[in-house]
């Protein structure tokens, strides 16, 4: 097993530094969560949207 991080691990970890502070850390670690979910929200939303079909909107 390789000490490589994780495909989650490297989200989580996505552009801290090691000199930021911790509340520094938490805002960027809330700002990549929050856009992983809206992303995820807007395929949920278009699939949704597709299967109801454009009739229904």
């Amino acid at each position: 097993m390789s000490n490589q991080p994780g495909f989650i691990a490297g989200f989580r970890n996505a552009g801290i530094l090691p000199t930021d502070s911790e509340e520094l850390r938490l805002q960027k670690s809330l700002l990549i969560f929050a856009t992983g979910l809206i992303s995820f929200a807007s395929m949920f939303w278009l699939f949704i949207y597709l299967q109801l079909g454009p009739q229904f909107s």
